[in-house]
């Protein structure tokens, strides 16, 4: 399935996104910090014939600029605005790491409107302290970078000796995609994550995290609580961040599922 890519601006804001435009019901994917839309298409290849499958960047991702958005409600607002600028209707939200996180506030925005929609949150940090220190570590080391330097990331064979250290098995193509990235923004980004869990009360959510996921710890399955009517979890070997070929198998049937 041939997927366009497309620009917009809805209320002044820019948007990028890529989008099949065919297939019955729409999925809107969210990535995480750091990535971008580009990455996530290979991921879910497998939905790319039966949905219609939209793709998204987040604001100071890819070249988008980020608007001086410094709340999650605000970064919620950016989706809904986008949701509502293509007249988007019978769709889920699926977030892999942090877009999990914007994607349960994007659905908790829409249903204050009275819209209902499941949302997928995948290896994502639902609370600041579901974080590794491998994680904050991690991050951290990006957050201090000079701006040109940060640039140069995917080539510097010491940061990848450091990446490799943290077990962070990150590819080069994901390197390359971290450094579209504005990383001086990096601090407000983690700053979005809640400290508390994002109410989801009767909301339809899937819950997907991994065994030995280098930046989630592994406390958040347990801590991650769900109402059984609305709401499933589970927790995939190897299907986490840096998935093995299984584990990234098993979160798909699972999100299969879900979608029903």
């Amino acid at each position: 399935m041939k997927l366009e890519s497309l620009e917009i601006e809805i209320k002044g804001k820019k948007y990028q996104f890529l989008d099949t435009q065919t297939g019955n019901p729409a999925i809107l994917f969210i990535h995480g910090l750091g990535s971008n839309k580009d990455i996530m298409p290979k991921i879910f290849e497998p939905f790319l014939e039966k949905y219609r499958c939209i793709f998204i960047d987040l604001p100071s991702h890819n070249k988008i600029p980020y608007y001086e958005i410094d709340t999650l409600d605000e970064i919620g607002e950016y989706v809904v605005n986008f949701i509502h600028g293509i007249h988007l209707n019978n769709f889920t939200l699926i977030g892999f790491s942090f877009g999990g996180v914007v994607a349960i506030q994007t659905q908790k925005m829409l249903e204050q409107e009275g819209i209902k929609v499941k949302a997928v949150a995948w290896a994502s940090p639902l609370r600041r302290d579901f974080l590794t220190m491998r994680a904050k570590s991690f991050l951290a080391i990006v957050d201090s970078l000079n701006k040109k330097f940060y640039k140069k990331l995917p080539k510097s064979g010491i940061f990848k000796l450091v990446v490799a250290l943290l077990g962070i098995k990150a590819k080069n193509s994901e390197l390359e995609s971290f450094t579209f990235f504005e990383n001086n923004n990096l601090d407000k980004f983690q700053k979005m994550i809640p400290a508390k869990f994002i109410g989801t009360e009767n909301r339809e959510v899937l819950y997907l995290f991994g065994t030995k996921d280098p930046l989630i710890n592994n406390s958040a399955f347990k801590k991650t609580v769900i109402n059984k009517d609305y709401q499933s979890k589970y927790l995939i070997k190897n299907g986490g961040h840096y998935y093995d070929k299984k584990g990234r198998e098993e979160a798909l049937e699972y999100i299969k599922k879900f979608l029903g």
